[in-house]
């Protein structure tokens, strides 16, 4: 789990999907997956992305709870 969390990209990170670019909301490590909120559709829910399936353009920094949750 915490491995996982560590190879995931932060939450507010910049990715390329198949669906287009958006920005990361949530990490899904279990199902070594995230969540994206496509910049194209803002009204849609955020979608699940495999990690193999996105691309990082631009990695958010890692906060303080992040870091406090690995170390958990």
């Amino acid at each position: 789990y915490e491995r996982e969390i560590a190879l995931m990209p932060p939450q507010g990170s910049v990715v390329e999907t198949a669906d287009g670019k958006g920005v990361v909301t949530d990490l899904m490590p279990i199902s070594s997956a995230v969540r994206v909120k496509l910049d194209d559709k803002p009204d849609q829910a955020p979608k699940s992305y495999k990690l193999a399936d996105i691309k990082i353009l631009k990695e958010a920094r890692r906060t303080v709870s992040d870091e406090k949750e690995r170390d958990e």
